[in-house]
């Protein structure tokens, strides 16, 4: 068997008070969870950053690059896109290289939003998309003691592992 490691990261951070208008109609979602009564990412797709760091996990383990040279923010076709079809083609690249995922390790630095009470949801959501069991994720999160950005409040910041194997 085969066996290849991917590592993940991605963060956004939150619009501020003077970008709030440009943003209005975005919403803030975290592994395709809407989290209601917050400020969305200042992103230029839906800024799902939990579905970044897992493309940018997967491409690393295969040896690819990250998502920005799939998904340029400077290419107006991927403006306020949707995550999962950026998973879609994390996905089809694992399939092409012969490999398939084995388990995620998710872990989530942030002060905001509380994470316990949406992980499952966000489990079952990447589970559907990546063609995995829920159960061979693992999502884990920590305020960082509000020494860093995230934990002070001002984004997410996301780090994923993949175990990658081919028989």
């Amino acid at each position: 068997m085969n066996l290849k490691i991917g590592l993940g990261k991605d963060s956004h951070r939150f619009v501020t008070d003077e970008e709030l208008s440009e943003f209005q109609d975005k919403r803030l979602l975290l592994g395709q969870v809407l989290v209601e009564g917050m400020r969305c990412f200042k992103a230029h797709s839906d800024g799902d950053v939990i579905y970044h760091a897992v493309f940018n996990a997967l491409a690393s383990g295969l040896g690819l690059k990250s998502i920005g040279h799939y998904f340029p923010d400077t290419d107006s076709a991927n403006k306020e896109k949707d995550s999962r079809a950026f998973l879609s083609k994390a996905r089809e690249l694992v399939e092409q290289h012969g490999y398939e995922i084995n388990n995620l390790a998710i872990v989530i630095e942030c002060k905001a939003p509380k994470i316990d009470p949406i992980s499952d949801q966000i489990k079952e959501n990447l589970a559907n998309d990546l063609g995995i069991e829920s159960s061979d994720i693992s999502i884990t999160a920590t305020t960082g003691e509000g020494m860093t950005p995230w934990g002070q409040g001002l984004g997410v910041e996301v780090t994923c592992s993949v175990l990658l194997y081919q028989e």
